[in-house]
């Protein structure tokens, strides 16, 4: 591979039992949302420890340092293993959403192939992040558009 691109693979790694998630909420307010300014809710915690378990949570780091350095990513990984519902929210972890001086925000969309699978997809994903539906976390498909302003992740057919 070239120094503008690489390839990650998410095969069988290591014991994701090793892999500790980043601090939760901020440094000021540990148990504290910072998508939402809430406290966490007790769903969070319960979903956050089936996460730590999924096979792409080791990667994590690994895979924003990838994204960081790469112009282009290629990511390669089993059906099931967090491709569509873990990485979107690693990359809101790592910072790459934000509001840009005009004031609109700057998110990520993730493209899925059927109407169902995007409105899915995005209800569970807000579930795991802790947010309403069509706030932070939302979808677009032809003739539905729940999302605002401040969304940050969108999953929408193509």
């Amino acid at each position: 591979m070239t120094d503008r691109k690489r390839k990650i693979d998410l095969g069988d790694g290591g014991d994701p039992k090793n892999s500790r998630p980043r601090d939760v909420g901020t440094a000021a307010n540990p148990g504290v949302n910072p998508l939402t300014g809430r406290q966490f809710s007790q769903n969070y915690y319960k979903i956050l420890e089936k996460r730590l378990n999924l096979p792409v949570y080791e990667f994590k780091e690994s895979f924003i340092q990838t994204v960081r350095e790469n112009q282009i990513v290629v990511l390669v990984g089993e059906t099931g293993s967090g491709k569509t519902t873990q990485i979107t929210q690693f990359l809101v972890d790592g910072g790459y959403c934000q509001r840009g001086a005009d004031g609109k925000v700057r998110g990520i969309a993730c493209t899925q192939p059927r109407r169902v699978a995007a409105m899915s997809v995005a209800r569970r994903v807000a579930e795991e992040m802790d947010v309403e539906l069509g706030q932070q976390v939302g979808y677009t498909i032809r003739f539905e558009d729940l999302t605002g302003p401040n969304t940050i992740l969108r999953y929408m057919t193509d």
